[in-house]
């Protein structure tokens, strides 16, 4: 699978302005590590990342928060990142 991102984030070009609009990313995974290395690598580029431990607070913060793409971790315990869609409502994401 292959994920673009919106060109809104990382290094200006010689001579530009940097970018002020971000889009927001949604990082859902239980292991601390693993959503921490995708966090770090998003913020370099100067996305909005918001970290999420579980398929709970996801749900919580994709409602408040409305970013433009979540990063879900299909394996998380009790709620899999699975779950977390049908929760949501497939029907609100836009799925490739």
């Amino acid at each position: 699978m292959k994920l673009t991102l919106p060109a809104v984030g990382g290094p200006p070009a010689d001579g530009a302005e940097s970018r002020r609009q971000t889009a927001t990313v949604l990082v859902v995974d239980d292991e601390v590590a693993i959503r921490d290395l995708l966090l770090e690598y998003l913020q370099v580029w100067d996305y909005g990342a918001v970290p999420a431990p579980s398929g709970v607070e996801a749900l919580n913060l994709a409602r408040r928060l409305k970013p433009d793409l979540i990063i879900l971790d299909v394996g998380m315990l009790p709620m899999s990142g699975l779950d977390v869609l049908v929760a949501q409502g497939a029907a609100s994401f836009e799925l490739w």
